[in-house]
């Protein structure tokens, strides 16, 4: 919400595909699976989500939703809802990926892995595709995440702020014999007033 700071664009999206495709292709892997964190750097954050496949060339990404957030809401709704990720899928382990790099023929190919992968997971990727190369490129993550864009220096100046704010409300209000969630509520309500989301943390 661009009344209450800076947000991530459509552009800043771009930047960032285009930096690990760049280094994916230096690599000749194919595509790459993420998860955790490397796929809400992708994503933006989206609700349920599980796991990411980026490939190296200009595709959209795929992301797969936990069934439970998609019972009763079409994907196309999750779809409009945000401008990064259009390609929706529904599933809870790697099936829906295994399907979709099938579809891109990509099953003889290199992937890349970028997250903490289970081992079921990765099982169920190498049983169904054994041609494929799958290999951690965690590193491509580290290194272009590591470089910050402006819009996400801007982003991090607004989120210290935010957690400043609590700070200085636990200052204000906490006292001997209050009990602590009373005081991570105040500081929780503190970041709200100032800008923070429904997801900030204290």
């Amino acid at each position: 919400d661009q009344q209450n700071g800076p947000s991530l664009s459509v552009k800043e999206r771009d930047r960032r595909y285009a930096a690990i495709r760049k280094q994916l292709r230096e690599k000749n892997v194919d595509c790459v699976i993420v998860n955790g964190s490397n796929l809400f750097y992708l994503t933006n954050g989206l609700t349920g989500e599980l796991f990411g496949l980026l490939t190296a060339e200009e595709r959209s990404l795929a992301v797969v939703i936990t069934w439970r957030h998609l019972a009763d809401l079409s994907p196309q709704v999750l779809a409009d809802s945000q401008e990064w990720v259009k390609d929706l899928l529904q599933g809870i382990d790697a099936r829906p990926l295994i399907a979709k790099i099938k579809e891109l023929r990509l099953e003889n190919g290199t992937i890349g892995l970028a997250g903490p992968i289970s081992y079921k997971f990765y099982s169920q990727l190498n049983s169904a595709l054994p041609s494929a190369k799958i290999i951690d490129v965690s590193d491509v993550f580290a290194n272009v995440r590591t470089i910050k864009s402006a819009e996400e220096v801007a982003l991090i100046e607004k989120a210290n702020t935010i957690f400043d704010a609590a700070i200085e409300r636990v200052h204000e209000v906490a006292r001997p014999g209050m009990l602590g969630r009373e005081v991570i509520q105040e500081g929780i309500k503190a970041m709200w007033d100032a800008g923070g989301d429904m997801d900030s943390t204290f």
